[in-house]
């Protein structure tokens, strides 16, 4: 995945995820399966908005890079 906000701060290559299932610190986007919302951040490291430098008027666009990519870490 990439994710791109308005600011300028790209996240590029992280993986998807239904958990945290990446090393302390590594960027990702989790969706918790009947959770309305995901959520792209820093796995127990540094909040995104803070290391990306965010307002709450910012905007991001999520890009899917290879369908499939981290499919076999993922836990259903």
């Amino acid at each position: 995945m990439t994710i791109t906000f308005s600011n300028g701060f790209v996240l590029e290559g992280i993986p998807y995820y239904n958990g945290f299932y990446v090393n302390i610190g590594e960027p990702l986007l989790v969706g918790y399966p009947g959770y309305p919302y995901i959520r792209a951040g820093y796995n127990s490291g540094d909040d995104l908005y803070v290391a990306a430098g965010l307002r709450p008027t910012d905007t991001a666009i999520v890009t899917l890079d290879e369908k499939g990519k981290f499919l076999a870490v993922r836990k259903d």
